[in-house]
C-alpha cells in the first residue's frame, strides 16, 4: 500500500507541474499605451496544432479442426469450417504537444449474440429476464501527460498492464493468430496509473529509447473486457458474494533496446513490436517484468478448446475477505492450513499473487526469433510456469513480405489444486505457418496449423490418457488503417 501511495502522490505532483507549465505558456503580457514599463497579463488562446488519429482493424478467419476440437462437429477430422470475426476494433488518439488521450473500442463483442439470465420464484416460474454480458466494448481509454523535461510520462485510465511483451503487442501486429499460453495468466488491461521513464534522455535524446522503465499501480480487478469499470468500484459491498478486496496490483517492466527502436521518418520512435520484421538491420529488444498483489480478485482461465473440456483455472481467485470470514463452521473441505483450500483464514490471511517474466525479440537481415518465460508464486499461485519460442525467416516478394514461422508453446501447473501434476495439466503446442504482408500490417494474410499435446483424452477401457485429436487449421485475413488528421 505504501508503494501505491508514493506512486499516486508522484503522479499527482507530475500532473500539477504539467498543468502549471501549460498555464504559464497560455499567458502573455500586453503593454499599455504610453506606459512602456507597465504590463498586465492578457490571456491568449493556445493555437498549438493538434493531431487526431483514427485507427481501425478487422480480422475475419476460417477455422477447421480435427474431431476432438471445439471447432469441429465431432464426426470426423476437418469436415467443417467455422467462419467468424476474430477482432473488430475502432479507436481514436488525440495529442497536443505534451498531452493527449486515447479511446479504443472492442466491437466484436457487439457482433456476438448476448446471453440472457432468468430470475425465478420459489415455484420455479420466471419472474424476470435480463441480458447478461461478460464485458464491455471499451478496449482502452486513458489520458497521458508528458512534462517538458520529456523523459517522464504519466498515464491514467484503462491501459495495458506493463508485464508480458505479447500482452503489450497490438493485435494487428501479432506474429501468430493467437497469443501464447502464458499471456492468459492475468488480464491484459487494468484501471489505474502508470509512469514511464526514459533515463538516457537526460544524457542525449539520441539514446532515449535504449532503456525504458515502466511502473504502474492499478485496481487489480481487470477492466471493461472483464466486465469491470462503470459502476464497479474498489469499495464494493462487503458481503459473502462480493468481499472487500482493495489491494492494488503493482507491476513494473524494464525494456532494453541495445540497437535502438524503430526508425520512422529519420526519428527513433521506440520499440514497436511487430514492426521490426520490416527492417533488415539488426534489431533487439529484451524485457524484464514483475507483477504483485496481496489479493488476487480476478479469475483467469485457459481454454484448451477441446469438446467437453472446461477451461483451466491458472490461479486461485480470492472470494472471501482477507483474514477469514469470521466465526462459524467451514462450508468446504479443510485444507492443511486449517481452513478450506480456497478460503482465507488464520494461516492464509489472503491470496496474494506474484509473477516474473523475461522476453525478447530479435531480427537481423530477415531472421526472426522471439521468446518468453513466465513463472508465478504466492498463495493464489498454482505453480503455473510457461515458456514459448518462435523462429522464422522473411522473404521479400516484390512489394510483399513472406514470413514463415514455427513456434513451440508450453504451460503447466496444478490447475485443479490437488497438489500434484496430472498429465493433462501440461499443455504443449506446435504452430507452423506463415504471414503474408501485402501492405505491411495494414493488409495481412495468416495461414497456420496448430498441433496441441494435452493428454486430455482417456482410453475407454484402460483409462490411459492420450493426446486429443485437436489439430487446428487457421486462415485469417486482416485489414487495418491508421489515418492522421491535423486540427486546432
Amino acid at each position: 500500500m505504501r508503494k501505491w501511495t508514493i506512486l499516486f502522490v508522484f503522479s499527482a505532483i507530475h500532473i500539477v507541474l504539467f498543468i502549471s507549465s501549460q498555464s504559464a505558456q497560455a499567458t502573455s503580457t500586453e503593454t499599455k499605451p504610453g506606459l512602456p514599463e507597465q504590463t498586465e497579463p492578457k490571456p491568449t488562446e493556445i493555437l498549438l496544432p493538434g493531431r487526431l488519429r483514427i485507427q481501425g482493424m478487422m480480422q475475419i478467419r476460417g477455422i477447421s479442426a480435427q474431431r476432438d476440437s471445439a471447432f469441429s462437429n465431432g464426426h470426423r477430422d476437418f469436415n467443417s469450417v467455422d467462419t467468424n470475426f476474430r477482432r473488430v476494433r475502432l479507436g481514436t488518439d488525440y495529442r497536443v504537444q505534451n498531452w493527449g488521450f486515447t479511446v479504443n473500442l472492442r466491437l466484436e463483442d457487439l457482433i456476438n449474440s448476448p446471453n440472457t439470465k432468468e430470475q425465478k420464484n420459489a415455484t420455479g416460474n420466471v419472474t424476470d429476464v435480463s441480458v447478461k454480458t461478460d464485458g464491455g466494448i471499451l478496449q482502452s481509454g486513458y489520458f497521458w501527460f508528458q512534462y517538458p523535461v520529456s523523459w517522464i510520462r504519466t498515464t491514467i485510465g484503462q491501459f495495458k498492464t506493463p508485464f508480458q511483451r505479447e500482452q503489450l503487442t497490438n493485435a494487428n501486429r501479432l506474429a501468430l493468430p493467437e497469443r501464447a499460453y502464458g499471456t492468459y495468466l492475468l488480464p491484459r488491461y487494468d484501471i489505474g496509473g502508470m509512469i514511464e521513464f526514459e533515463p538516457l534522455n537526460i544524457i542525449s535524446t539520441e539514446y532515449s529509447k535504449y532503456i525504458i522503465f515502466y511502473l504502474s499501480a492499478t485496481n487489480g480487478k481487470g477492466s471493461s473486457p472483464n466486465g469491470i469499470g462503470n459502476k464497479q468500484v474498489l469499495t464494493s459491498y462487503n458481503t459473502t458474494d462480493t468481499p472487500l478486496l482493495i489491494s492494488p496490483q503493482l507491476s513494473w517492466r524494464v525494456e532494453l533496446n541495445p540497437f535502438g527502436g524503430i526508425i520512422k521518418d529519420g526519428k527513433d520512435t521506440g520499440w514497436i513490436e511487430g514492426e521490426e520484421v520490416f527492417h533488415r538491420e539488426a534489431k533487439l529488444s529484451i524485457g524484464f517484468a514483475g507483477i504483485q498483489t496481496r489479493e488476487l480478485s480476478t479469475l483467469n482461465q485457459l481454454n484448451p478448446q477441446i469438446r467437453g473440456v472446461t477451461p483451466f483455472n491458472l490461479e486461485i481467485q480470492q472470494t472471501t475477505p482477507s483474514n477469514g470470514t469470521g466465526i462459524g463452521p467451514p462450508a468446504k473441505q479443510i485444507g492443511i492450513t486449517g481452513a478450506p483450500s480456497d478460503q482465507t483464514g488464520t494461516f492464509r490471511p489472503s491470496f496474494g499473487f506474484g509473477a516474473h517474466t523475461v522476453d525478447f525479440t530479435f531480427t537481423s537481415h530477415g531472421l526472426y526469433s522471439s521468446g518468453a518465460y513466465t513463472n508465478s508464486y504466492g498463495a493464489a499461485s498454482l505453480g503455473t510456469i510457461s515458456y514459448t519460442g518462435t523462429i522464422g525467416y522473411s522473404f521479400r516478394l516484390r512489394d510483399m513480405i513472406l514470413l514463415p514461422l514455427a513456434r513451440y508453446d508450453r504451460i503447466w501447473g496444478d490447475f485443479n489444486d490437488d497438489r500434484k501434476l496430472e498429465p493433462y495439466e501440461n499443455l504443449q503446442a506446435w504452430w507452423l505457418g506463415f504471414d503474408l504482408f501485402l501492405k505491411r500490417n495494414d493488409l495481412k494474410i495468416q495461414v497456420f496449423y496448430k498441433e496441441q499435446h494435452d493428454s486430455l483424452g482417456k482410453h475407454i477401457y484402460t483409462g490411459t490418457p492420450y493426446d486429443s485429436h485437436d489439430g487446428t487449421l487457421y486462415l485469417q485475413l486482416q485489414g487495418a488503417f491508421d489515418a492522421e488528421i491535423s486540427a486546432k
